[in-house]
Order: structure tokens, then sequence, then C-alpha cells
């Protein structure tokens, strides 16, 4: 993938060039630095070159075979883009060691002997500029193409079934997976509606998990032929305009009729012919394996005027395939279960075999083998059809060892790389800036959950993303990460309250294809279940799923830019030889045992990305504050109390990630630790997130300077700061998410704020508020913004919700201890948004009251601690959008209540009581249901079971007392 490191270095380049190297040595030493300005030119001429190569490697995209001359000049072209960066982070370090010297000193950097050093790079320089020269006439003389050699026509899975031993009938899939054959219902009951319009369906999934079959069993379907007048079935290939589409549409529609001159018929007349063709049946499209979401567009746009009752059946790789559509679904496809996967597998495996003896002599081997292909389909098939010939128990040891998923070139070797092949097309078909992105997942273990925020700041760090006008390099970071989700690349684990990504975890297949990508272009090397010597410095990034004694960092390892380490049982004896590593961008040793980080670290001035999450470390080193290209600094939930001096240095920090979560229960007990800053003139002018400090008044008065600040969070905030803080907040115009925590009975005054952010989206109080606090700005101007709020500690005597009722796009609510009030009233009309509703330690409210159009998406209502409160709320049964009531320590008539209404007012929910104790235990009470089982609340997370053959969910929730009755309420599917 040469064009990916070209892009990279392009980059670089911009980087370089865009932070005035020369003008600013210029400027301490007028025009004495000779040399540092042929440097700055050459940077110049060579960016030119590659800014040509790299739209000369565009056409790269999508192609995945070359002749060997060609694959010999991509990898030549990867060879040098590397050598340039190299050359490009020694001219970067060099720069940046001296940059902070005084001119005197910063004069005899460019005097002998010192000036020798610079004079290599101008030199080095030459050479990459001599040698592109050289690919240039090489592509000319060898006349080097890009074209694809034995290019196979739409590269598709109809092409690779030719090679399958047995064809599978698409009903046989349907029918083993539960999923599908309700898929297939659903689908058939949409295109057999009584809508006039016309209607598109898209199924959307990874490659190779059954959308073709499902779509042909529909197809084929009984119900379906009688149904439609006319049936279309059109394979689409990536290289398919939308005039191929037309022409296969009439040709399948008029068969013998189809006129003589059709491939010479202009795209108007096409258009008219198909008007005129569809508009007197009740048809059905059904359109395989869409690439372009242009192509559904334009056709519905066409058919759309013939509205004859007419539908359109898409499957895409894409999940954006249909959107903007009018009368458009999109149905996403999983794989299959374990147990689905199993009987699959066994049918076709096991094909024609009499006795269950051999069956039960491999299944171990099976299983191991059946484990490799994730669930999905397609490989299913292969590797059960490819095994359904070996009659061995040693052939089949042979083929589970030896089977891979890599790119082979050599397609026949058991047929399996073209697997690889067929699922690997949605990553072909990237664009380079995505590519990089999406190898770079696979350096994450397998079924690891990946944080959005993470990501993106790695991603960011690592120079993977391209500047886009005014935006920031995050959010277009997040623009790439939903995009390789629309491709079904990435799987979606959790959402906040928004709707947006917070975790995500990319197809274990996908992965083996990704890691396979990343060692042939060198993008990575990851470690897992593996011993030996580590690199010998070709691979650029290094991640590490297992230690042992035996597996040694090598020496030679300069041209590291990346260390990850995800062995979290080790103390990372080999961190010291990182010395050598002097061009290192990133160093992640999340929740590793490492105890203390070296001083050396300090001297890596190419680091951009630290991360020491739930590490051990107790502090930073000394001289932090020479990290001149540090962009992100996470040392949440370490030792770490208070920082070094040094930091308010780092110029270029755009993420400060501090606290520690104190409390005994994670995830319920969600009480954090500030960090103390030390004061000074704060220079992190770039600053996007600095979160959890302790406030001083140094502090809060140096928070004005921070302009580019998206995410505040404060704590230990007294009143006497409230003044300068609110003041300095008034700069922030890009605010998104602001959390103030008071020192305890501590006001926190808002007086000073003006003109709040507005674009801020979350706003999280904690802290005594007085009644005419609720009339601020902060409330007033950001109501059409917030869409998360909490009121923590406020103590209020008036009751808030009317004040708080203005902010009509309020997602998320929460207000604890924040009112001194008997009643809450939610009027009609107030909160149209609100999906979650959070009260607790309100203990003088004793009445509810809920008016039937108030509140009516609320999915999630949670009441803790509500002593003074027995009814149950006026009006819940007007709540239809109601998933999950859960009740904490509430009063004892109150939970009578309750279960008395479960039948009434609560129809369709069912009530879960249970008790939780100090010993890992969770026994449950029977309420309306019978609950079988013993269940463990371990990590505190979400647990599923069933009762009386119906499964509820269950959040298993522990106050701070120490073991009382936790209630929820969740509703059954």
């Amino acid at each position: 993938m040469a064009e990916g490191i070209v892009f990279a270095v392009i980059c670089k380049i911009g980087s370089i060039l865009g932070n005035n190297v020369a003008e600013t040595l210029r400027a301490q030493l007028g025009n004495k630095v000779t040399i540092l300005l042929h440097i700055e030119s050459q940077v110049k001429m060579i960016e030119s070159e590659l800014k040509m190569m790299k739209s000369f490697l565009h056409d790269v995209q999508g192609k995945t075979r070359y002749n060997r001359q060609t694959v010999t000049y991509l990898q030549e072209i990867q060879t040098l883009a590397f050598e340039t960066e190299d050359i490009l982070d020694e001219f970067a370090s060099l720069f940046g060691r001296h940059q902070a010297e005084s001119a005197k000193k910063l004069f005899n950097c460019f005097q002998k002997p010192n000036v020798s050093c610079w004079h290599k790079i101008a030199n080095n320089l030459k050479d990459v500029q001599t040698r592109l020269d050289k690919l240039r006439e090489a592509k000319l003389q060898y006349d080097i193409s890009l074209v694809e050699e034995n290019a196979v026509p739409g590269e598709d899975e109809e092409h690779f079934r030719l090679l399958v031993p047995y064809q599978l009938d698409p009903n046989d899939i349907v029918k083993m997976s539960v999923e599908m054959s309700s898929r297939k219902e659903e689908i058939q009951r949409l295109l057999t509606g009584e809508e006039a319009c016309m209607g598109v369906i898209s199924v959307v999934g990874l490659g190779g998990s059954g959308k073709s079959n499902l779509a042909k069993a529909i197809y084929e379907a009984k119900k379906i032929k009688e149904y439609f007048d006319l049936r279309v079935w059109i394979k689409i290939s990536w290289r398919y305009q939308l005039k191929d589409i037309l022409r296969r549409m009439i040709q399948d529609a008029l068969k013998e009729t189809c006129p003589m001159d059709l491939f010479n018929k202009s795209i108007e007349d096409l258009i008219c012919i198909t008007k005129r063709t569809f508009c007197q049946w009740r048809y059905l499209i059904v359109l395989v394996d869409v690439w372009h979401p242009r192509h559904l567009h334009c056709l519905t746009q066409i058919l759309g005027e013939t509205s004859s009752g007419g539908r359109v059946l898409a499957t895409s790789r894409q999940t954006t395939v249909g959107e903007h559509l009018s009368f458009s679904y999109s149905i996403p496809m999983s794989c299959l279960s374990e147990e689905e996967s199993w009987c699959f597998f066994q049918k076709w495996a096991f094909k024609n075999r009499g006795s269950g003896n051999f069956v039960r002599e491999v299944e171990v081997l099976a299983r191991q083998i059946l484990s490799r292909c994730h669930g999905l389909p397609l490989a299913i098939m292969v590797v059960s059809s490819l095994l359904s010939c070996k009659r061995s128990l040693r052939e089949w040891e042979i083929f589970r060892d030896r089977l891979n998923w890599e790119l082979d070139d050599d397609v026949h070797v058991s047929g399996l790389p073209w697997v690889a092949r067929m699922i690997s097309l949605s990553y072909h078909r990237l664009p380079s800036k995505l590519k990089y992105c999406l190898l770079h997942c696979s350096l994450f273990p397998e079924e690891c959950f990946m944080r959005r925020k993470r990501l993106i700041r790695l991603w960011v760090a690592e120079g993977l993303i391209e500047p886009s006008g005014s935006r920031t390099l995050e959010d277009t970071a997040d623009d790439y990460l939903n995009e390789l989700i629309s491709w079904c690349l990435l799987n979606v684990v959790e959402t906040n309250v928004f709707g947006r990504v917070k975790q995500c975890e990319m197809h274990g297949f996908m992965r083996n294809i990704a890691l396979s990508e990343s060692c042939k272009d060198k993008f990575c090397k990851v470690y897992e279940n593996s011993t030996g010597r580590m690199s010998n410095g070709e691979f650029r990034r290094i991640s590490i799923h297992e230690y042992d004694d035996q597996l040694q960092l090598s020496t030679h390892i300069r041209h590291l830019r990346s260390l990850y380490q995800f062995d979290v049982s080790v103390d990372m004896p080999m961190i010291s030889l990182l010395k050598s590593a002097k061009y290192l961008r990133v160093l992640d040793l999340q929740g590793c045992s490492v105890t203390d980080l070296p001083e050396f670290i300090a001297k890596l001035f190419n680091l951009h990305y630290l991360g020491l999450r739930g590490t051990n470390i107790q502090k930073l080193p000394r001289l932090i504050g020479r990290l001149h290209n540090l962009q992100t600094l996470d040392i949440t939930s370490t030792k770490i109390g208070k920082l070094p001096i040094a930091i308010i240095r780092l110029r270029k920090l755009r993420h400060l990630i501090m606290g520690k979560r104190i409390g005994l229960y994670p995830r319920v007990v969600d009480r954090w630790d500030a960090v103390e800053i030390p004061d000074g003139p704060w220079e992190l002018l770039e600053l996007q997130t600095l979160k959890i400090i302790s406030a001083s008044i140094v502090l809060v008065q140096q928070l004005g300077k921070m302009a580019q600040l998206r995410t505040l969070r404060i704590g230990n905030v007294k009143r006497m700061h409230c003044e300068p803080l609110f003041s300095s907040i008034d700069s922030m115009h890009f605010l998104r998410k602001l959390e103030v925590l008071s020192d305890p009975g501590d006001f926190i005054d808002l007086g000073a704020l003006t003109c709040p952010s507005h674009h801020l989206e979350k706003l999280l109080l904690n802290g005594r508020l007085q009644d005419i606090m609720l009339e601020s700005p902060l409330f007033k101007q950001t109501a059409n913004s917030l869409k998360l709020l909490s009121l923590e500690n406020s103590m209020l005597n008036a009751d808030p919700l009317p004040q708080l009722s203005c902010s009509c796009n309020l997602v998320a609510l929460t207000l604890s201890n924040a009112f001194a009030g008997k009643q809450l009233h939610f009027h009609d009309g107030w909160f149209p948004m609100l999906q979650q509703l959070d009260l607790s330690d309100l203990c003088n409210v004793e009445l509810i009251t809920i008016e039937e159009h108030s509140i009516k998406k609320l999915s999630e209502l949670s009441l803790s601690k509500m002593t003074g409160l027995k009814e149950v709320p006026n009006g819940i049964a007007f709540l239809t959008s109601l998933q999950k009531l859960s009740l904490v320590d509430m009063h004892q008539e109150f939970m009578k209540n309750i279960e008395g209404a479960a039948g009434a007012e609560l129809q369709g929910v069912a009530l879960v009581s249970m008790k939780v104790d100090c010993r890992d235990k969770l026994k449950e009470e029977e309420s309306e249901e019978t609950c079988h089982g013993h269940y463990t609340y371990g990590d505190l997370g979400v647990k599923r079971f069933g009762t009386k053959g119906r499964f509820f969910e269950i959040l298993i929730l522990v106050s701070q007392a120490g073991g009382p009755v936790a209630y929820l309420i969740l509703k059954t599917s």
C-alpha cells in the first residue's frame, strides 16, 4: 500500500513546512542559516514530487494483483517513502532540540562541527530527490501501469462459488439461522406491503455474512413469485456505471424483445426505456453488492416516477447505502451464532458419513477450525466443503494447522485465500486515508472493545488524519471512524445516550485480513502467542499481546514509531531498550503493571501520545516539558496526585486526561479524585480536553487562555474560584462538555458567566446553587444545544423543572439531592426529547406527577433513595416508551405499591427485585416472575437470564451502604 505511506509523508512535510521552521530561525539568526534554507527548498521539491506520485498511486485503490514488475516498483516507492519519513523525523527532532535555545547557542548549532548533521540531512534529501527522478524515468522506460494482472470480472462471490465442491441452496442457509429466517419474513412483509410509493430495502453487512443468500431465498420464494409480475436479479460490479445497471434491467425485463442497439443508447435513452418498461408492471428489482450509494439514489429517482407498486431490494457492505431515501428500510446482518455455525458446519463437513464415531472423534478439532470462521456463512461453507473430503483425523489436524486466511497470491492453495479476497473487497475499495486507520485497529487484541475517543487520539498522534479546512483533526478522525463503521468493517458495541459511538470492535475475520495486510506493508507487527526476537527494525509499529521471558525486544529499533503493550501482567522489562527508538510517536501502556517511568522518556522528542491509564505510575519524569510534540497525556486511574511544573510548557498538548475513580463498586459509585496542577504561566494553548483538575486561583485565571477547550472537568472548586473560573469559561467558544465539582457544602456562583458556548452539549454541576442561578445564561442560552444535564447536591428550594423545561433537546437529566421541595410536576409538552431521567436523594419529594404528553420519549427511569416517596408516580402509565425502571433504596410502602401497579399501570413491564450481599452473590426474590439460577455480580455489569422462557436484562446496583436491595423493572421484548 505505497499510497498510504506516501500520503503520510506528505502530511508530515505539510506539518513541518506549516511550522515555518526557516522563518523562525531567520528571525533569530538572520540569513546565516543558508543550509536550513536549502533543506526547506529540497523538502518543498520532494513534496511536489510525492503529490504527483500520490495521484498516480490513487489508481491502486480497489486493485490487488499486479505483475512482478509493478509490484517491485510499488515496493521501491514504499521503501523510499519510509526513508524520507526517517529523514524528516530526524530534521524535526534536530530542530526541536535546539528551538528553545538562546540565539547565541542556536547560532553555534549551525557552525562547525555541529553543522555536519544539517549537511547530512541535506545530502540525504538530495539522494531522495535523485531516486524519485529515477523512479519516474523507470515508470516511463518500462511502461509500468497499475492495471491488474488476470483481473477477475466483478471479483465476487459468484465467481468463487465455482471453486466450491458443493453448491448450497440459499434456503438451507436461511433456515439454519433464527435471525435470517426472521429477516426473511420481515423483508417479504415489507415487499408485499400496500404502500403506493416505491420502497427500497437494503440488507447490509460484512462480506460473506449471507446477504446474497438471503436475497436469493426471498427472490425465489413462492409468495414473491406470485405477488410480482416482473422480477429482475442484477449482480453489481465495482466498476458498474448507472448505464450498465439500466442495460441489465432492460435486458432482463424485455428478454427477446430487447432493442438490438441497446449498447449504443445514450443514458437519456436508457432512462426513457426503463421508465416505459417498468411502469406497466408490479416489479421487484434485486441489486446484489451495491458499492456506490449514488447508483441506488439515481435508480430510485428514475423508478420513483413509475409508481406501480415496484420494489427494490439491495444488498451492500455499506450501512449508508439507503440513507436519505424516502420509504427506505435498512436490515443489518449479523454473523451466525456458535450453535448455528456448528449445525451449518455439520451438515456439509460430515455429508454422506454414515457413522457418528468419526464425528465424535474430530469434534474438538472441528470446533477449533470453526472458531476461525467467526460465524461467517461464506467461510463456514468453504471450510466444511473442503473438510468433507478429508477422511482421517490426521488430515483434519493438518488442515487445522495450515488454516489461515491470508491473501496468498496463489489462489489455488486449498481455495481458502479466495474467501479472504472476497471478504476483503471492502478494505481494498477504501480510500488510502481510511485503510491505515483500519489496519491500526488490528493492533488491538481480538474481541477487544476499542473506545472511540482513544482510537481518535491515537489516529491523530500516528499522523493518519488528513487536515480538513478549519475542522479539528479529532472531528475529521470521528468522520473516518463512522465511515469504517458504515462499511461494516467495525462493529458498534456501545453508544451513548445521544446515539454517538462509545465503543466498537473489529470482526475476527476482518482482523485476520488486516493483520496480513499490515505485515505485508510493514505497517505493524502483532505478537500474540509467540516468542523470539521481536523486530529487526523493519516494522514501524509493534503491539504485544502476550509477553514471556523469551520474547526480547531487538536493540535495533531506531525506526520504531509506536509501541502498544496489552499484556497487563508484566512490568515491561524491555522499556529501557526504547532509548534507541528516538522517533517513537506513540507509547501506550494502558493497564500494564509498570510502576516507574524512566527519565529518558523525556528525551523522546517525537513522542505524540503517552498512555499510562490504569498503571501504577506514581510520578511523571521531571523533564517531561521537553516532549514538545506531545499531544495526548493520559494518566487516568494512576497514582499520580500532582503534575510536575514542566507540564505547563507542553505547547502542542491537546488532551490532558487525569483523575482517579474512587469508590468500592466501579460503574456504580462514580466519584473521582482531581489532580493538582502547578501554578505558573500556562503555554497549553492548543488544549482541547482537560480533566479532572483541582482548582486554584492561578489555574482558573490561566484557563482563560485555553480558547480551544472542548471538554473541561474541574474539581475542588471553592466559592472564591467561581468568578475567575466562569469568566475564563466565557472565552471557551468551542466548549462541548463542562463539569464543575465544588468543595463539599460550597456554593457554585454562575454570576460571572455571560456568554456560554453555543456548542455546549453536556453540563454537570455538583455543588450548592441558589435558586436565582437557574436564571443564569448557562441555562438560558444553551437551551437548544444542551443534551445532558446533571445537578447534584444543588439543594434548591424552588422546583427546577419549570426553568429547565426550556431545554427542548435535553436527552438525559439527573437530579441528585438537587431539590428540597415536596412535589415534582412534569407538565404537558415538557422535555419532548428526554430519554433518561435519574432522580436520587430527593428525600422530601412526596409526589411525582407526569402529564400525558410530557417526557413522552422516556426509555429509562431511575429512582434512588427517594425515602419520602410512597406512591407510584401519577401518570407513569403515560410513559409508553419506558423500557427500564430502576429502583434503589426506596421506601417499603413504595415497593408494595409499585408491585401492585406492575399489573395495572405498567402493563408489559416485568418487576424483578434483588438483594446483593458482600460475598459476591446475588439472590433473587420472587415477584411476578420466578427467577431460576444463581447469579454473581462480578464486575457489576449487565446480566441476562431467562424466567419462564422469557429473557430479562438486569443491571445490578449497589448502594454506598454496602448491601441493600436493588430493584429493577425491565420491559420484555
